[in-house]
Order: C-alpha cells, then sequence, then structure tokens
C-alpha cells in the first residue's frame, strides 16, 4: 500500500514481504478504507495533522530510535 512504501522509505527499511496467497486471504485488504470528513467538518472539527505523512512526520517517526 501506499503507506507501508512511504514509511520504508522514511525509515530505510525494505517493504514487508507479502505472500500470494496471504493477498488472496485478505479481502479486506482490496478495498478502499477512504471514508467521507463532511459530517466531521458540520461540527467544526479539524484534525490536528492533515494528512498521513504530516501526522507520521511531526508525532511518531521522532519518537523511533532504529538501530
Amino acid at each position: 500500500s501506499e503507506c507501508y512504501r512511504w514509511l520504508a522509505q522514511r525509515l530505510n527499511r525494505p517493504l514487508p514481504p507479502i505472500g500470494k496467497l496471504e493477498q488472496e486471504q485478505r479481502k479486506r485488504g482490496n478495498s478502499n478504507k477512504r471514508v467521507s470528513n463532511a459530517k466531521l467538518r458540520r461540527l467544526g472539527w479539524t484534525p490536528q495533522y492533515p494528512t498521513f505523512a504530516e501526522a507520521m512526520e511531526k508525532s511518531i517517526l521522532p519518537s523511533f530510535a532504529l538501530k
């Protein structure tokens, strides 16, 4: 997925292996997980980090101590 590729690149690590059988068994893995944020916006909510990449860069990745 796009997220795995992005993380592997930032962490200087290879992509995790995914076998053919595993892909066939993962029915949910073949669908789009995007959802609408229209209701949240109508309620006035905004995310602290507007993108996955920005959230990872600013909140998660700084805590990684890679060896």
